[in-house]
C-alpha cells in the first residue's frame, strides 16, 4: 500500500473543494436546462460560459457565469431560509459589466444541491444597487435549476440586439 506523505507544499483547501463543486453544479444545472456549459480554463472573474439552446438548436448566444460557493455550514451574508445577499468588490463589478456578454452571478451550496442566480447587468443598472454593491437573491424566484431554462433565453443577447455594452 502506498504511503501518503504529508507535504508542506500546495494545499487543496476545503474552500477550494467547495468552489470546484460549485462550478460542477453550474455545469450539471446548465445541462439539465438543455443549454451548453463550457468551463473557462483560466479564471479571472468568469468561471464558465452558457451557450443558449432553443428546441435543440444552439443559438450562438452566450451568458458568462461567475460562481460563488459555500459549504452547507457556512452561510452567505444575510442568508435566511428565503433569501441571501452577496457583497461584490468594486473591481469585480467593473469587470463583469465591461464585457461583451451578460454575466450571471451564481451563488450555491453545492453539498445540498442548491443554487441561485442573478443577471448582473439588470441588477446593477440601478445606480443605488451599484453603489451598495450587494446582490440580493430570493431563494424561490432566483433558483438556478431547470425552471430557469427559459429565463436564460430571455437574458442572452441576440444578434438583433448587437453586442452588449456596459451602461
Amino acid at each position: 500500500m502506498a504511503s501518503h506523505r504529508r507535504n508542506s507544499g500546495k494545499r487543496f483547501t476545503e474552500q477550494a473543494r467547495i468552489e470546484r463543486l460549485g462550478v460542477a453544479l453550474c455545469s450539471m444545472r446548465v445541462a439539465e436546462m438543455g443549454h451548453i456549459w463550457r468551463e473557462k480554463g483560466v479564471d479571472y472573474g468568469i468561471d464558465g460560459e452558457i451557450e443558449l439552446v432553443h428546441e435543440g438548436q444552439a443559438l450562438n448566444r452566450v451568458l458568462w457565469v461567475q460562481s460563488k460557493a459555500k459549504g452547507d455550514s457556512i452561510k452567505f451574508a444575510g442568508e435566511t431560509d428565503t433569501a441571501l445577499k452577496f457583497l461584490c468588490e468594486p473591481n469585480d463589478i467593473d469587470y463583469w459589466l465591461s464585457g461583451t456578454a451578460p454575466v450571471l452571478l451564481v451563488c450555491s451550496h453545492p453539498e445540498s444541491d442548491n443554487a441561485w442566480f442573478k443577471h448582473l447587468p439588470s441588477w446593477f443598472s440601478d445606480a443605488q444597487r451599484r453603489r451598495a454593491r450587494v446582490v440580493e437573491f430570493d431563494k424561490t424566484r432566483d433558483r438556478f435549476d431547470e425552471t430557469a431554462a427559459d429565463k436564460l433565453l430571455d437574458l442572452g443577447v441576440d444578434k438583433a440586439g448587437g453586442v452588449y455594452l456596459r451602461p
